[in-house]
């Protein structure tokens, strides 16, 4: 073992030694409590004797891997973004890996040199909510090895597992809770980008009002700047300029960060939310409890969905598995808003 001291083995090389797999030896060091007291030991000795350092560079050039998973979002002044980066960012550090955050303001060629990007940093995971035109640059990380997790939204593309709710469903949901409440006349607050989880709300609360015979044309479909604070904000203050004739009975809003400005809007004109005006959004972002009128929404279960998306991710590291997707429940939140 003298000689082997000298030369400084590679984890490979000490779970050869130690006969036992690399993956035991990775765990020796980053989670012991997963490691048998007898097999910990008997790995402990290779190391002790070897001189084997587990440092970040030695272990990636060892094991192929660099510790960095790479997440690209629309917007991480949005909320849910913010909110998701971090709950991704504590899920993985318990792992030992870190994140590497892009955005793209849901802009394909943005997302595009986002995830050349992060191929050439040498990341070993990929965990996106697309715009929909980057597939062949998403084909080529995963064709390469690098598990890639759609979050947020449905794949429309086989091949690519996706973790998030059901946005269909929880749009219709709210539909539903608002015509319940008597509501007829609906102002919704779109986007012009149209990514997948956004057609699919639009879809949601089409369904639910025809099916209660309810007439679509009716429906006021206001464009937002951006599916932002801003963008919302814009919408509202239009709207309600028209004078009330022409004023909804609700705002239904793509997501929160949207409700969030309507709502504002509606507040500086004097009028009350919920109660003259409703708002909904979609996500239940942490602020949506917390404002003055807290906002009906449906709920994303952001941590559930990143203890998911770093469990899977990781079991693939370890054990060559594919990363699996998951579709959570959407759940309504009724609040005063609306």
């Amino acid at each position: 073992m003298d000689s082997d001291r000298n030369r400084k083995l590679s984890i490979r090389e000490v779970a050869r030694l130690a006969g036992t797999s690399v993956g035991t030896v990775s765990n020796v060091f980053n989670h012991p409590e997963r490691v048998s007291g007898a097999l910990r030991r008997r790995v402990e000795r290779v190391v002790e004797a070897s001189g084997f350092s587990p440092n970040a560079t030695a272990r990636a050039l060892s094991l192929g891997r660099s510790s960095l998973v790479g997440t690209v979002f629309f917007d991480i002044s949005n909320p849910f973004f913010a909110e998701t980066a971090h709950g991704l960012g504590r899920c993985f550090e318990a792992s030992g890996c870190s994140i590497v955050v892009a955005e793209t303001g849901q802009i394909a060629e943005v997302e595009k040199r986002a995830l050349l990007s992060l191929e050439r940093v040498g990341v070993d995971a990929v965990i996106v909510c697309s715009t929909g035109g980057c597939w062949e640059e998403l084909a080529r990380l995963r064709d390469c090895g690098v598990p890639v997790l759609l979050m947020a939204q449905r794949s429309e593309r086989p091949g690519f597992p996706a973790v998030g709710v059901n946005d269909y469903e929880g749009m219709r949901k709210i539909a539903a809770h608002l015509c319940s409440r008597g509501m007829t006349r609906f102002c919704f607050v779109n986007e012009g980008i149209r990514a997948t989880q956004h057609k699919d709300r639009w879809s949601g609360f089409a369904d639910e009002l025809a099916s209660r015979s309810l007439d679509l044309e009716s429906v006021d479909v206001q464009w937002a700047s951006g599916p932002t604070w801003d963008g919302g904000y814009e919408v509202a203050r239009r709207v309600l300029a028209g004078g009330r004739g022409h004023w909804p009975d609700a705002f239904v809003c793509l997501n929160d960060y949207l409700a969030l400005g309507v709502s504002k809007a509606v507040t500086e004109l004097g009028l009350r939310v919920g109660a003259d005006v409703g708002v909904s959004g979609f996500d239940d972002v942490p602020y949506a409890s917390v404002v003055e009128a807290p906002l009906t929404t449906v709920r994303q279960p952001i941590a559930e969905m990143c203890e998911f998306i770093a469990g899977e991710v990781v079991s693939s590291f370890e054990n060559g598995a594919p990363v699996s997707g998951r579709t959570f429940e959407a759940e309504l939140v009724v609040r005063q808003s609306a």
